[in-house]
């Protein structure tokens, strides 16, 4: 984890700015972990727990943006200005977490059509299992008719 350090404009360090931008950095970085494990989770539980802490990340990261916005209206200067170096690293979390957010989709979407697929096999082994169990009763009951 990086700390960052906030100089405003008067060359003050500003502690509080500081300490609200390092929260939003591990949120971010907690963020991308989660997006990484999405890949792996094969237990439902996991993937519940999974979302659950995804779900408490996004809450936090609101309420911390919103402290950000009002400790820079408080300092009178503009976020991106003060730390656009900052910035970018949070657009790049955010790029990568995107990503790896479309990864799972589309792995979730292979997923998807390979279980339709065993699906239609095992709906066409069900009715040809039918069938045969079918045929079986009638050989057999034609079989108890012609002994009598």
């Amino acid at each position: 984890m990086n700390q960052i350090a906030v100089i405003i404009p008067n060359k003050k360090v500003d502690k509080i700015l500081e300490l609200l931008l390092n929260k939003k950095q591990d949120l971010l970085e907690s963020l991308l972990v989660c997006s990484q494990k999405f890949n792996f989770v094969t237990v439902e539980t996991e993937l519940e727990a999974l979302l659950k802490r995804r779900q408490e990340i996004f809450m936090q990261l609101q309420i911390n943006d919103r402290c950000i916005d009002k400790r820079c209206d408080q300092l009178k200067v503009s976020g991106k200005a003060l730390y656009p170096e900052i910035v970018s690293n949070f657009k790049r979390l955010l790029t990568i977490i995107t990503e790896n957010n479309q990864q799972s989709i589309q792995n979730y979407e292979k997923e998807k059509i390979q279980l339709k697929l065993e699906k239609l096999k095992l709906n066409e082994g069900n009715k040809l299992s039918g069938y045969i169990y079918q045929q079986k009763a009638k050989v057999t009951f034609k079989s108890i008719l012609n002994k009598k």
